[in-house]
């Protein structure tokens, strides 16, 4: 990873055991690559915190809120949430490696459909459909998890009714 905060076009050529083989994602917090686990020989997503944000007064609030989502992360279990397999530093730099899933961004999705309507309490929308993120975000409770929120995009989702 570089120590400008990872926004350069140029991908890590690893990030701890992983080969970086591309970039999946950036947002304020970070950056999150697609890498290849050679030792069990499968593909993975590794999320990083810029190393900027780590700098100056707030760095170890930061690395805090790294941390604290990493174990949160970890103590859920659900077929719709990734599953975290490591937490790791490299030079100073915090990293999560995750369960790699091959999809599109609920951004992409949800473009030409409306915002699914929801009773509340059920996780099924009209006509008794099930939607998988908010069952996600309700088995959340069980591991004693409150989701900050679902994004789409960067951009908060609507409310979902409990």
């Amino acid at each position: 990873m570089n120590d400008g905060g990872d926004t350069s076009a140029t991908l890590p050529p690893r990030i701890g055991r992983y080969r970086v083989t591309g970039m999946l994602g950036r947002g304020a917090m970070g950056v999150v690559y697609r890498a290849h686990d050679a030792a069990i020989d499968r593909e993975v997503a590794i999320k990083t915190i810029h190393r900027r944000l780590l700098r100056g007064e707030e760095g170890a609030e930061w690395l805090e809120r790294f941390r604290r989502e990493v174990r949160a992360a970890g103590r859920c279990v659900h077929p719709n949430i990734v599953t975290v397999f490591e937490y790791g530093e490299e030079a100073g730099a915090p990293y999560i490696v995750m369960e790699y899933v091959q999809g599109r961004e609920l951004r992409s999705y949800l473009k030409d459909r409306p915002v699914p309507t929801l009773h509340r309490g059920t996780g099924r929308g009209i006509g008794g459909t099930p939607f998988p993120a908010c069952r996600a975000c309700a088995s959340t409770r069980s591991a004693d998890v409150a989701p900050r929120s679902c994004r789409s995009g960067g951009k908060p989702a609507p409310p979902v009714l409990g």
